[in-house]
């Protein structure tokens, strides 16, 4: 900026400047300004200009720094070179407006860069946690339908009836043969989903209506009645607590 000012000073034949000092001491008094202005400057550029609040504050804070900026060269400008405030309006002013959105659009840029680049990284790590999540399979069973064989999944069965040498699984919809016994099929079901209520009866949880305790008896939603035995009462989440 100083050997900007000299150049144009010898092109120009102006005799404003003498030499490349007087220059520099020109172009201090433009940076006092910014270095004064620049705090408001960021804080504008740090407004978010979606929406409207954004907008009218970044468009205030840029008009409080124009002024301050007018009104400090206007004070520079009379104390040290005599210049009128009007001279010094006329001439500064203009390039101060110019200046200040040169300055806050670089510095929104900026700003604007960071915040990408943070949200880039939040969003690869993201990414990475999301491929470190190891989906399960859905449990399915093999399971006998007269002659057919048939795939169900664990979602579907509703309880497990114990039947001579297999159990009955029932669903909503069908009931099925599977040759296990009860405490197989209790390790293959997801525990916090099904509970054992009599040794020949497992149910799903979310499918227990009510329990009647002096009958030992559970009704199910689909008004399906099982009994219950007691040692298997107080496991029943219905009665604990």
């Amino acid at each position: 900026m100083t050997f900007y000012c000299y150049s144009y000073i010898l092109l120009t034949n102006n005799n404003h400047y003498q030499s490349l000092w007087q220059a520099f001491q020109c172009v201090l008094k433009d940076w006092l300004v910014w270095i004064a202005v620049s705090p408001l400057l960021l804080s504008a550029a740090k407004q978010n200009v979606s929406c409207r609040n954004g907008q009218v504050s970044a468009l205030s804070l840029l008009l409080v720094c124009v002024s301050l900026a007018g009104v400090y060269r206007i004070v520079i400008e009379l104390w040290v070179s005599g210049y009128s405030a009007i001279t010094t309006f006329y001439i500064y002013f203009p390039r101060y407006i110019i200046a200040s959105v040169l300055t806050l659009v670089t510095c929104s840029y900026y700003i604007y860069k960071v915040n990408a680049e943070q949200k880039l990284k939040q969003y690869q790590i993201e990414i990475s946690q999301f491929k470190n999540i190891v989906v399960k399979p859905k449990q399915t069973f093999l399971v006998d339908k007269g002659t057919a064989k048939v795939v169900i999944e664990e979602d579907d069965i509703v309880c497990v009836i114990a039947n001579g040498n297999y159990l009955e699984i029932q669903t909503s919809c069908e009931n099925y043969l599977f040759r296990k016994t009860m405490k197989e099929m209790e390790a293959l079901l997801t525990p916090d989903k099904f509970i054992r209520i009599h040794r020949s009866h497992m149910v799903r949880l979310s499918e227990i209506h009510s329990i009647c305790r002096t009958k030992l008896e559970a009704r199910l939603y689909n008004h399906k009645i099982l009994r219950v035995g007691k040692k298997y009462l107080l496991a029943l989440p219905h009665f604990k607590g």
